[in-house]
């Protein structure tokens, strides 16, 4: 089953930002994810977040490959240096409908 990671950041310092737009896709295409939007083209619509500078939405074929790409020693020092130049929000999700309707 798909697996989707969503992101918000918040980025605090721009110097991270070039090499890891351009390497961290090809990380994310060995562990056989697909980006599937990546934009600053952002707007909160309702509720009071706080706006990101960058949305990001990637899908897996599953959770392990997922997690595979999240902990991998390829990824690894690009996660750093997301870290420590943004404020991020995560989420990692299954492509399913599990809440059940009437």
């Amino acid at each position: 089953m798909s697996h989707y990671t969503f992101a918000t950041l918040a980025l605090t310092d721009f110097a991270w930002t070039e090499r890891y737009q351009v390497e961290v896709p090809k990380i994310i295409e060995q562990y056989n994810g697909r980006i599937l939007a990546r934009t600053t083209n952002v707007e909160v619509v309702e509720g009071d977040a706080p706006q990101p500078h960058v949305v990001l939405l990637v899908e897996f074929p599953s959770r392990e490959h997922s997690e595979r790409f999240y902990n991998s020693p390829e990824y690894k020092p690009y996660l750093q240096a997301r870290q420590s130049g943004a404020k991020a929000n995560l989420f990692s999700f299954s492509g399913e409908d599990t809440i059940a309707t009437s």
